[in-house]
């Protein structure tokens, strides 16, 4: 799976965000099942939180998604996202795409950093 994140909203002093973003698994024979994140963690046996598809079902070899981050605290958090395919198999852990955010106080800016990884 090729997971890549696009931050079209940028963090604010908000603690809640949405990441977007595309998976795909173009060589595959099967079709991606979901998408999901954790924050400042990529343990595959953590607590991740799943994605939406952005046509409103995760079920081809290319999707579009979005991920309601919500609950962060001021400081540089780190995202990591995965896919899962139809057979249940996931994203490696080294290829997990990730994405790090700031979230300041009001008298700060903000910066985000993107990466996108290939399975």
């Amino acid at each position: 799976h090729t997971v890549s994140i696009t931050n079209n909203t940028k963090p604010t002093t908000s603690t809640s965000m949405t990441c977007t973003g595309s998976v795909s698994a173009t060589n595959s024979v099967t079709t991606v099942a979901g998408v999901s994140y954790q924050v400042d963690s990529n343990s595959p046996t953590g607590t991740w939180t799943s994605c939406s598809a952005t046509d409103g079902s995760f079920n081809s070899t290319s999707e579009a998604f979005s991920c309601s981050l919500n609950g962060l605290s001021v400081g540089s958090h780190t995202t990591y996202f995965r896919a899962v395919d139809s057979t249940g198999v996931y994203t490696a852990q080294s290829a997990y795409a990730s994405q790090t955010i700031s979230v300041v106080s009001e008298s700060t800016t903000t910066t985000t950093t993107t990466t996108s990884s290939t399975r």
